[in-house]
């Protein structure tokens, strides 16, 4: 997870995943980087979206806070979870 110590909606998604006991969940927090102007770039490229958070499961992205909200509500987080053996 992609991550600044100050943004709200980053803030809500950590607290969403902390529902779940993941292991080595990881979680970049692009304010505290020296290159943080390089990674967004980097990440806007990979994503399309220059904002954060950014959720990535086994290396494929997921969405913001929003959007795994959104499939959290669908029943769906966890066995995406469970897939990439993260529980």
């Amino acid at each position: 997870m992609y991550s600044k110590t100050y943004c709200p909606y980053s803030k809500k998604l950590k607290k969403l995943l902390n529902i779940y006991a993941i292991n080595d969940l990881k979680v970049i927090e692009l304010d505290r980087q020296k290159e943080m102007k390089g990674m967004q770039s980097i990440l806007k490229r990979m994503t399309g979206r220059s904002t954060v958070p950014q959720l990535f499961i086994d290396g494929e992205f997921v969405g913001g806070h929003d959007e795994t909200r959104a499939i959290e509500d669908r029943g769906e987080l966890r066995k995406m979870l469970e897939r990439a053996r993260a529980l």
